[in-house]
């Protein structure tokens, strides 16, 4: 009954009979609206990104920070424990930087740069006490034998100076 060729009924009509003409401007749209959806997902992807390499870093800085105040308050210990009396002679409230040579550390004024980024510097203050032997920061009793440390490491983070301490109190054991 029906021919088995539709074409060769009417010429104008595709292979299979159909007519495609409207859905071409559709494909359009469809190819606009997933080229949207790419470009915001790989925006978010992007931006993702940058936040975890900028989170990355500030840990870095944090673990590496953490680290040298560590470092810097054994090394008041070893100081200390070297000489009481040359850990004293150190001129109070003096930022001095620590410096490992020739196997030794030392405290000393010139400036020393840890890798390239971090400044390390180590502050030791007189101790004052008041009539129940309590730490008064004034009007105490100079305490000949405890000392206060103060370590801290600063660096350079985006364009801003950022500074960690650590304090503690060291006292005459030897």
């Amino acid at each position: 009954m029906y021919p088995k060729n539709p074409t060769s009924m009417n010429p104008k009509l595709p292979a299979y009979g159909f007519q495609f003409a409207a859905s071409r401007g559709f494909s359009l749209i469809e190819a606009l609206v997933g080229a949207a959806i790419i470009s915001a997902a790989l925006l978010a992807l992007s931006s993702v990104s940058a936040t975890l390499q900028r989170i990355s870093t500030t840990n870095r800085h944090q673990i590496r920070t953490a680290y040298l105040l560590e470092e810097g308050m054994e090394v008041a210990r070893y100081l200390r424990d070297k000489g009481w009396d040359q850990f004293t002679a150190l001129t109070p409230g003096v930022a001095y930087q620590l410096a490992y040579a020739a196997g030794d550390w030392s405290a000393t004024t010139t400036a020393q740069v840890i890798d390239a980024t971090y400044t390390r510097t180590v502050t030791i203050t007189p101790v004052l006490r008041d009539a129940s032997q309590h730490i008064v920061l004034t009007g105490g009793t100079l305490d000949q034998e405890t000392k206060k440390v103060v370590v801290a490491v600063t660096w350079n983070n985006r364009g801003a100076t950022t500074t960690q301490s650590a304090t503690t109190y060291l006292a005459k054991i030897f």
